[in-house]
């Protein structure tokens, strides 16, 4: 395998390989066991639709649809997402394969993924570094990191990790085939092709190209026939690092090395134009001021988030910013470019800092198009697992600058791990106390609602959570006080609606319905539940018209055909229901009962049982 030749360049003299592999053992065995709590929860959150629910993680036949669909078109419903993750979809079918609807074995393998990573953040640590000591330091920071419970608790959040795994293996293998080594070609290839296993597993990766030529321009000022292992000192002036290439010849080289990636990324952008029939597929645009208003406080949150990740959760308070006010606007963009001037005076003394610093934006940078993102769910956690990276690095050097070691500066010294060993503890005992949140649907929409208190979605969340517990009072409650703060989001309205429907309160169901499509006239879910209501309601040809329109919208949806042959039959329209019953997609739930209509239409001439959708 290519992973198990990566070396770490180490100098002579250095502690003995024994002790290093202990200090290595120890942080992934301390990631393990502080995570491995986890391995007793259940699905959570979008576990539901993108697991238990999902009919083409059943067998193999459908793993070829993986590469031509985005990641939400097993639900059926709905209108289209811009995610393109075949080899997501592809662990989630070997999970089931392996577990079935046994969450233990879901989660074991996705504590073994962040575990897997932290290795790698290691190996990779110890290369740019130059000091095994210090990559322990730096993947234990960043194993037990809280900011990464999303990402690994979460089972449908493994995309991260996932992701994680390709790009830290491309990018050492690429370090691999600059050493000039015999067979270093064989590494380019070898990341070449992790580099693209990488794009197929989330988007955020397109960018990696980035940091290929923020490496070469920063720190690769050898060629790759003469590299050698090199600890640089922070007392280096940048003339001194670029005697052997002009700033113009480094970043040139930076951007020949960039280019079979940027490659890779144009072709995996025009996929997604053949998937999608444009690179971001399905958008809601937004006026481009109102996110040009709110990034900078989204950017200081993650900020905030990466100094100190607590306390966490699914949702958070984060507004649309209309207008710059000075609290929300102008505060937080003076202090992002207060840190932005500090890592660049820093960069031009120790360039690795600016490498991790540049680690961070690269990373998070596609997640800032928040045109691209739900507009009540800005900030997310678990966008922070690959940038926590750098930030990981940034902590460690800031520690060995703050508290330097007399005899070896770049070598952290006893205060500076007692400092790092206290930050270790915070985040072990936050990991602990806050991975608990997971546990189940009710724990976690409660835990958001705590801590966004203003967040209309994580009461709707929370009420989704009652709603399938049957307490329906409460629920009732929550979808109220979700849309008493915001009048125009529209998800209560739907939620309140399939409620009512549960509980056989078909005309609230029918006045929910209305309401929410009337503020998102373009989702078919909304217009399936209103035919559904009107249909039990004795309304079949109103119900007709609705459902047909919503099998208009999405025709491979589940359920909408076989609900528009119920109305068309009760409608006496015999022929055409017969058409719509053949037309319902074969991995619905519904087939089984669409089949048995079609075997009394056809084997007889009058009548037909008729049962409700």
């Amino acid at each position: 395998m290519l992973l198990s030749r990566f070396s770490t360049p180490e100098r002579p003299g250095q502690d003995s390989i024994a002790l290093r592999r202990l200090a290595e053992g120890l942080v992934l065995l301390a990631t393990l066991v502080v995570f491995s709590g986890t391995v007793d929860f259940g699905f959570v959150y979008d576990d539901h639709v993108q697991i238990v629910l999902n009919p083409f993680l059943r067998t193999w036949h459908f793993v070829g649809r993986y590469f031509t669909r985005d990641v939400w078109s097993q639900s059926g419903r709905g209108q289209g997402s811009s995610y393109y993750r075949p080899l997501f979809l592809l662990w989630l079918r070997l999970n089931y394969w392996l577990f079935h609807l046994k969450p233990t074995g879901w989660h074991v393998t996705a504590v073994l993924l962040h575990v897997g990573v932290t290795w790698l953040v290691y190996r990779l640590a110890a290369r740019l570094l130059r000091d095994a000591w210090k990559a322990a330091w730096v993947a234990a920071l960043f194993g037990l990191n809280p900011i990464h419970l999303e990402a690994v608790a979460w089972v449908s959040g493994v995309t991260d990790p996932l992701t994680a795994i390709f790009l830290l293996s491309a990018f050492l293998a690429y370090l691999q085939f600059r050493q000039g080594l015999a067979g270093k070609w064989r590494w380019a290839v070898g990341s070449w092709l992790l580099f693209a296993l990488g794009l197929l597993t989330k988007e955020t990766a397109v960018t990696f190209p980035l940091i290929v030529a923020a490496y070469d321009g920063l720190l690769g000022s050898s060629s790759p026939a003469t590299e050698q292992p090199r600890r640089l000192e922070p007392t280096q002036s940048p003339l001194a690092r670029s005697r052997a290439k002009t700033w113009w010849t480094r970043w040139r080289s930076a951007f020949f090395a960039a280019a079979p990636y940027l490659l890779l990324s144009l072709a995996y952008l025009l996929l997604r134009v053949w998937i999608f029939g444009s690179i971001t597929g399905p958008t809601r645009p937004r006026p481009w001021r109102l996110t040009l208003f709110t990034l900078p406080t989204v950017l200081w949150s993650y900020l905030r988030l990466l100094i100190w990740p607590s306390p966490l959760s699914i949702y958070y308070d984060m507004p649309w910013i209309h207008h710059p006010s000075f609290r929300q606007f102008w505060l937080p963009l003076l202090g992002l470019a207060l840190v932005a001037i500090a890592l660049a005076w820093w960069s031009w003394r120790r360039p690795v800092v600016g490498w991790a610093g540049l680690w961070i934006l690269v990373f998070l940078a596609p997640v800032l198009d928040l045109a691209l993102l739900p507009s009540d769910n800005l900030v997310q956690d678990r966008y922070l697992y690959l940038p926590s990276l750098g930030f990981s690095m940034l902590l460690v050097e800031l520690l060995a600058s703050l508290f330097p070691r007399r005899s070896n500066p770049a070598r952290l010294s006893r205060v500076a791990s007692g400092v790092a060993t206290l930050i270790l503890m915070a985040y072990a005992t936050t990991t602990l106390a806050q991975s608990t949140y997971w546990a189940n649907d009710t724990l976690l929409y409660y835990h958001a609602v705590q801590v966004a208190p203003d967040s209309p979605n994580a009461k709707t969340a929370l009420g989704t959570a009652m709603m399938a517990d049957k307490h329906y009072r409460k629920a009732i409650n929550l979808f109220r006080a979700a849309i008493a703060e915001a009048p125009d989001f529209s998800y209560p309205w739907d939620d309140l609606a399939y409620l009512y429907y549960q509980t056989g309160d078909y005309r609230q169901a029918v006045a929910c319905a209305e309401q929410f499509l009337r503020l998102s006239p373009d989702m078919p879910d909304g217009y399936y539940l209103l035919g559904i209501s009107e249909y039990q309601l004795g309304h079949a040809r109103r119900a007709a018209e609705v459902l047909g329109y919503a099998a208009s919208l999405k025709p491979h949806a589940y359920g909408f055909h076989y609900a528009l042959g119920l109305a068309l039959l009760k409608e006496g329209h015999r022929r055409r229901a017969l058409l719509e019953f053949e037309a319902e997609p074969r991995q619905s739930t519904q087939w089984a009962a669409a089949q048995k209509q079609i075997a009394l239409l056809t084997r007889t001439s009058s009548g037909s049982l008729r049962p409700a959708p």
